[in-house]
């Protein structure tokens, strides 16, 4: 499977807005208590504007040396949901992913992820950001372990990494949590699951919280993903925060005729000229090229 990139970024406020929020989080109960990325988008019932959906198949492909030995297509699939809104000058953006396996394509193996990012911008200029997301814990680094996570799965127990955030121009926040919950979901039950992983998030007291001082503009991952996939140019660079620590993504954009016209085939676009190949890398400025291993 395509690795799609995990990903990005939330709530930040500022000494005396900070310090409430946090104290009134922790002292209220579960019910009361909120995400970050709760706080900046707005409810169900007040939410009108533009909305657009998309949904995605991932297809599996092992190299030996650099040669394609096995594919397994639709091992697993994904859903990206972009909401814009406009209220006098302030605007809105809400992005939320989410992707995985299907078991029964994929020998058993249940791998998931979800994130959202909303991002408040007035005259065109971002103000602020946040995020939540999940993902299953993963650790397989080679093929003995990836050989034991198939032996495993069908384990009634799994493992989430959970996290969220929020940035403002000059204060940044992050905190998160491991959380052990029942393996009774996949990725296309998202809407469950969310509410299983929020509850747990929220109640948990000894998640690992992250503030520090933020310079420059507010950014996340997918909302740089999304500009670079909307911009006209063929290269495209952004640095970002997560988790309180600096990233700086390239993606290189190109035509892909060939994907567009199998995509055609199998019934996934009308539009084949249009599809193209987004190719990304990104680094720790000071540390190197570094996995997003949480999430």
């Amino acid at each position: 499977m395509n690795r799609i990139g995990r990903r990005a970024i939330l709530r930040s406020i500022l000494g005396v807005v900070l310090l409430p929020l946090l104290r009134s989080r922790r002292s209220g109960s579960t019910q009361a208590a909120s995400l970050l990325v709760e706080q900046l988008r707005r409810p169900p019932q007040e939410r009108q504007g533009a909305t657009r959906k998309a949904f995605y198949r991932a297809d599996v492909t092992i190299l030996l040396l650099s040669l394609p030995i096995y594919r397994r297509r639709g091992a697993g699939g994904g859903c990206v949901e972009v909401e814009q809104r406009r209220d006098a000058d302030r605007d809105s953006l809400a992005i939320r992913f989410s992707a995985g396996s299907y078991p029964e394509q994929a020998r058993g193996l249940n791998r998931l992820g979800y994130i959202e990012e909303v991002i408040i911008s007035r005259a065109s200029q971002v103000e602020e950001l946040a995020y939540f997301g999940f993902l299953t814990s993963s650790r397989e680094k080679d093929v003995a372990e990836a050989r034991r996570a198939l032996e495993e799965s069908g384990q009634t127990a799994v493992t989430y990494s959970a996290a969220e955030g929020h940035i403002r121009s000059g204060a940044e926040t992050s905190r998160k949590s491991s959380l052990n919950l029942p393996d009774v979901h996949t990725w296309t039950q998202t809407g469950p699951l969310l509410e299983q992983v929020r509850t747990a998030f929220l109640a948990d007291t000894e998640a690992e919280t992250h503030t520090r001082k933020h310079q420059g503009a507010p950014a996340t991952f997918l909302f740089s993903l999304l500009s670079a996939a909307w911009g006209r140019e063929s290269t495209f660079e952004a640095s970002y925060s997560y988790l309180a620590k600096d990233y700086h993504m390239r993606v290189e954009k190109k035509a892909d005729l060939e994907t567009g016209r199998r995509m055609a085939q199998d019934g996934l676009t009308h539009l084949p000229d249009a599809v193209v190949l987004l190719n990304l890398t990104y680094a720790r400025p000071r540390a190197g090229v570094e996995d997003l291993d949480a999430l």
